[in-house]
């Protein structure tokens, strides 16, 4: 196994069957497959959050985020994790970039 994709694959199995420490490794390798992969560090953001990691998992939203600034997944993960942290001013400017990029979100 060798491509990004196959990973983020097995990453998201073992994920579904609670090998959580697995599923990041395979995310990992995901990464370094293809480090410009922004649903890969998404995807590692997501368990790292559900981990109790939340400042690993900010900082991988933040690569995500500077992958590709224009989709919403990354923005939506880590206003998730501020407001968790008790950052609400730093929750409050992510939200507002999800409208940004998806207006239709705030019922046009």
């Amino acid at each position: 196994m060798n491509s990004a994709d196959e990973w983020l694959k097995k990453g998201v199995e073992l994920a579904k069957q609670g090998k959580y420490e697995e599923a990041l490794e395979a995310f990992e390798r995901a990464i370094e497959s293809e480090p410009s992969n922004a649903e890969a560090w998404v995807l590692k953001s997501a368990l790292l959050t559900k981990l109790g990691r939340h400042e690993d998992a900010l900082k991988a939203y933040d690569k995500a985020v500077g992958i590709d600034s224009e989709i919403n997944q990354p923005w939506i993960g880590k206003g998730a994790v501020l407001r968790m942290l008790g950052r609400k001013e730093e929750a409050l400017k992510s939200i507002e970039r999800i409208l940004e990029i998806e207006p239709r979100v705030a019922g046009d």
